[in-house]
């Protein structure tokens, strides 16, 4: 009899704990899906002018005083319509712009502080919009996406061709992008060395590398270039599928499955 018992006891919980094993809630691991931060511009702090780069959350110029862009959003009412022309957003309700050539002048960057640090010999696919706003004279090719380590912090001279750099997704030398109405992709992969903590976007060229082109602009001939940059990505290139977290439910009720919505 003590026998059975024991072995009663013995199967039960052999048994329960099996069925933990299948049922019970496992704590799932928290997976970034774009690891650029705010890589839309939809969160920022105010819509009081003046309104640069740092307005975006998670996003700067290089050091906390040079020029990078300047946000343009809707609930500042300069969207569509500002004083560099007409356009909207590729998605959600703001953009930056950033002047990208200028020879006579300075150019600016977008520095965006990851989500994470990106993965050892993970392979991750980049992708950014750009579109020349109606007023620049010039289309040009220049455009790149460096992700880098914290030595990014000691560049000094940040508002002048950084050519040193060597972005690991760029625009087709000789690709000019010309396009005021549409938003035209930028996209490449690469293979990530794990110290990767910052993006920082712009025109790494020499001023005599890129190529431009004229525009029927009131401006022309003069020599420079603002560009509107939105929607930008950095994805693992073998995300692998998520369901999302545990949820329970009751009958009549709903659940969102899945990575929540993003443009990326």
């Amino acid at each position: 009899m003590c026998s059975s018992d024991l072995d009663g006891v013995s199967v039960n919980t052999w048994f329960f704990a099996v069925l933990a094993i299948f049922f019970l809630p496992i704590p799932a691991r928290a997976q970034v899906t774009n690891y650029i931060n705010n890589g839309s511009f939809e969160e920022y702090y105010d819509c009081i002018s003046p309104n640069p780069i740092s307005k975006a959350k998670s996003w700067l110029s290089i050091d906390s005083v040079s020029y990078g862009g300047q946000l343009v959003s809707i609930c500042e009412l300069t969207i569509p319509l500002n004083g560099n022309g007409f356009q909207f957003p590729k998605t959600g309700s703001a953009y930056v712009i950033s002047t990208n050539y200028y020879p006579a002048g300075s150019r600016g960057y977008l520095k965006n502080r990851l989500k994470k640090n990106l993965q050892t010999g993970k392979t991750y696919c980049v992708r950014f919009h750009v579109n020349i706003t109606n007023m620049s004279p010039r289309g040009m090719d220049g455009f790149g996406i460096y992700f880098g380590d914290g030595a990014i912090d000691t560049i000094t001279k940040c508002n002048i061709p950084l050519s040193y750099v060597n972005p690991q997704v760029q625009n087709p030398p000789g690709n000019v992008i010309s396009d005021t109405l549409n938003w035209i992709p930028i996209t490449g992969t690469f293979v990530a060395n794990g110290t990767e903590k910052y993006a920082l976007i712009g025109n790494f060229l020499a001023d005599a590398a890129v190529t431009t082109t004229s525009l029927n602009s009131p401006f022309y001939p003069q020599y420079w270039t603002d560009v509107l940059f939105d929607d930008i990505s950095c994805i693992e290139i073998d995300l692998p599928a998520y369901a999302g977290p545990d949820k329970s439910c009751i009958a009549g009720d709903s659940v969102f499955v899945g990575r929540q919505p993003d443009f990326a």
